[in-house]
């Protein structure tokens, strides 16, 4: 027990043992890359010359309004549309294709009517072989027909374009009709599109060029949402798997939650296994700090033997467009607290010979104490760290558990430690 005018003297205050909180974020230095996934290399299946460029905004289904002036094309930083024409290659290897389509759906015809007039007679005047030698031929007209339109598929022609070469073949059944000119001088175009929504971000292009399917034509890429890539001390990388694991674990509960049809909780631990691997990155927009939301992804597999970090990709949404591809920016993580460690102030604890211990209120109305030995985990400038049950080794050493809410001496335990052993005849 403790005498009253001792305990009540500004030598001696307490403190209740709490929680540990959580550790300062990780701060980590990175720079905003394009993501692999959401970004392309536009180039033509074909060797040809650039007679077009697309136009900003042009939604049109054909070539007619892309313009033949470099000065009107396209630049980096348009946005484009899955499905726009960013420019037409002139490709002798596009008209054969298309000829191919017509001389086959010519053929088809042909043969379809010999066969029809073949089965119009009666029965014996034409031989069994040549019946049969008609239909072969018409049903091979068909085979190739088809083989031909697959082609252009292949080539990425629209169903519409394909049909438009299927009306030309059936012009020939009246060769007086008409020339068109303007499907003539398209005849040997190839549309290059773009494949999915986005912003260019590089032109290597324009009229006149000849070009081969290794040019890189135009690099398109999705900017709503950035790859991010940080360097981590290799001291720090234990703390991020931390949280990844616990993270891919909610995951894991997530699936099973959802396939047993509990969409509330599988949503629930969804959202938990975002926030796990939620980071914050601030950057510098308009001249001031700034900051957007994101999460890491992926822990490299490789150390910089030089530096001693690791790289760590994520993502940061951009739908304001406020980061630019290169720029450096900073990642905040969020720790979490390690549950199985509370935290004392850094007086509470007494070092000697026997190792580390506190006092510990064991009846704080009565004033009465013990000494309890402890387990350290990590000591702090102002507070230190203690298991709050002790592994098999520490408790061996007769190290105790220390737990939440329980009332240790925070200031001057040094000296009331000595007055207990002198009271106690040198016994501690």
């Amino acid at each position: 027990m403790v005498p009253q005018e001792l305990f009540d003297s500004h030598r001696f205050a307490t403190a209740k043992v709490a929680d540990a909180p959580p550790p300062e974020p990780l701060r980590l230095p990175g720079s905003v890359v394009l993501d692999p996934n959401r970004y392309s290399r536009v180039h033509s299946l074909f060797s040809g010359q650039v007679a077009k460029v697309g136009i900003r905004g042009d939604m049109s289904p054909t070539s007619d309004r892309l313009s033949n002036t470099p000065e009107k094309g396209l630049r980096p930083g348009d946005e484009v549309k899955r499905g726009q024409i960013l420019a037409t290659v002139w490709s002798k290897d596009v008209g054969a294709m298309k000829t191919d389509l017509v001389n086959q759906v010519s053929q088809l015809r042909a043969d379809k009517n010999q066969l029809d007039r073949y089965l119009s007679v009666d029965p014996g005047i034409i031989t069994q072989t040549q019946m049969t030698t008609t239909r072969r031929a018409y049903e091979n007209d068909l085979v190739m027909v088809r083989n031909a339109e697959r082609n252009l598929r292949s080539a990425q022609f629209t169903e519409e374009e394909i049909e438009i070469v299927k009306r030309e073949a059936e012009k020939l059944k009246e060769p007086t009709a008409p020339r068109d000119l303007d499907l003539e001088r398209t005849w040997a175009e190839y549309p290059i599109r773009a494949t999915f929504d986005g912003v260019i971000v590089e032109k290597n292009v324009t009229v006149g060029d000849v070009v081969d399917p290794t040019t890189d034509l135009y690099k398109v890429a999705k900017l709503d949402r950035l790859q991010v890539l940080v360097n981590v001390y290799e001291e720090d990388l234990p703390k991020l798997q931390r949280l990844a694991r616990a993270a891919d674990a909610a995951t894991g509960r997530s699936t099973a939650a959802a396939e047993t049809g509990s969409d509330g909780a599988a949503d629930e631990l969804r959202h938990k296994s975002e926030s796990l691997r939620a980071w914050t990155i601030n950057f510098q927009a308009e001249g001031t700090g700034a900051t957007e939301a994101g999460y890491f992804d992926r822990l490299g597999v490789l150390i910089d033997p030089m530096q001693h970090t690791g790289t760590v990709t994520g993502w940061v949404e951009n739908k304001q467009g406020k980061l630019f591809i290169g720029q450096f920016v900073t990642a905040t993580v969020a720790l979490r607290p390690d549950p199985s460690l509370v935290a004392v102030p850094t007086g509470a604890v007494i070092e000697d010979m026997d190792g580390s211990s506190v006092l510990v209120a064991t009846d704080p109305a009565a004033r009465k104490f013990e000494r309890r030995k402890v387990a350290v985990a990590v000591r702090g400038r102002e507070t230190i760290f203690l298991r709050k049950t002790p592994t098999d080794a520490e408790t061996a050493r007769g190290a105790k558990p220390v737990l939440p809410s329980e009332t240790v001496v925070s200031r001057g335990a040094i000296d009331l430690a000595n007055e207990f052993t002198i009271l106690h005849g040198g016994k501690k």
